[in-house]
């Protein structure tokens, strides 16, 4: 939200015109790669890269009408990017980000008890990442998609028996990679495809 020196800002539409969820700008700085995510009871999560902790991932809740940290703020172990949100069956959110503490590679975390834990290793790809997007199959399965840095290929994981799991690439992207998984589980991507830029 440039009008709040580039802090985050929620907006719904209601009653057919856009108002504030809660105060605008409510990050403590500047916040990028922003995603939203809505839980069953119809709360809204956001997650962020939070320049107010140095670049590090920070998400919030909207919770009696106000923004509330989820956990601590800046809970990575380092600078991030590409940071993305899902939320399961029984309510317990996912992030996945671009890792630079451990050189670029994707980390995914979810919040339980109390705390962000890895789910898998930190850094579990085998090369950095760009583009990282989190969804959720069927409600429970995690599924990450994201565009390979060093060979621009779209990579697909799940994660399954306490592994991220390889799915077979469908192409190379130079950018706009983003999934969605219908209620049969069955995964969709959008990439912008390297061989038509």
């Amino acid at each position: 939200d440039l009008v709040n020196n580039g802090k985050a800002t929620v907006m719904k539409y209601e009653y057919d015109s856009w108002v504030n969820t809660g105060i605008a700008g409510f990050s403590a700085d500047s916040a990028l790669y922003i995603s939203i995510a809505i839980k069953n009871n119809g709360v809204p999560l956001v997650v962020y890269k939070d320049k107010g902790y140095n670049g590090r991932v920070t998400v919030k809740k909207f919770s009696n009408y106000s923004w509330r940290t989820v956990g601590l703020p800046g809970f990575s172990a380092g600078e991030v990017a590409y940071t993305s949100i899902a939320i399961n069956n029984h309510a317990v959110p996912f992030v996945v980000y671009r890792d630079e503490a451990n050189g670029g590679r994707a980390t995914v975390k979810k919040f339980t008890d109390g705390n962000w834990k890895n789910v898998g290793l930190a850094g579990f790809t085998s090369t950095a990442v760009t583009n990282t997007s989190i969804r959720i199959e069927c409600g429970t399965v995690p599924w990450i998609v994201y565009r390979d840095e060093i060979s621009g290929n779209v990579e697909l994981r799940k994660f399954q028996q306490g592994n991220w799991v390889e799915i077979p690439s469908p192409g190379q992207a130079s950018s706009g990679v983003d999934m969605v998984i219908n209620e049969w589980g069955t995964p969709y991507l959008f990439f912008r495809e390297y061989a038509y830029p």
